[in-house]
């Protein structure tokens, strides 16, 4: 089929509203479904370190690869603006959240998340460049520990 310059077909339209969504954090995604990539990242992780190859560890890589077969290009696309921010943010504040008692650390250095961390994730708003702010997903883990 072909459309006039300037006109593009369905599937493109979606995309590109599909990467409008990813780029401003407006996707619907539960904690649950960041809590699985995190937990599928982790233990790649430690499978690569376990083979001797942890110098090898691309999370961005891994990520895309894991999200795009879960969800499909289209659906996947967004997810994995997210989940990059995710990975962007503990890159820059992890010392931070373990200070704080959010993560933590057991015996064989694997990371214990707080349920809210996940949580934050999947509903907090994110600048694609600069991710998450600290202040805003520490405040989400703090007030969502509080009882009412």
């Amino acid at each position: 089929m072909n459309l006039p310059l300037g006109q593009n077909s369905k599937r493109e339209r979606r995309f590109r509203n599909s990467l409008a969504a990813g780029h401003s954090g407006r996707i619907k995604w539960t904690a649950s479904g960041v809590e699985d990539c995190v937990r599928h990242l982790q233990n790649e992780r430690i499978a690569l370190a376990s083979r001797g190859k942890s110098n090898e560890w691309e999370p961005y890589s891994e990520t895309l690869i894991y999200i795009r077969n879960k969800y499909g290009q289209l659906k996947g696309t967004p997810h994995y603006y997210r989940m990059a921010a995710v990975i962007l943010f503990l890159d820059r504040h992890i010392k931070g959240l373990k200070k704080m008692g959010i993560v933590k650390q057991d015996g064989e250095n694997f990371a214990l998340w707080d349920d809210a961390l996940f949580e934050a994730f999947a509903k907090l708003p994110f600048k694609p460049v600069t991710g998450f702010k600290f202040s805003d997903v520490a405040g989400f883990v703090l007030r969502s520990k509080k009882p009412n």
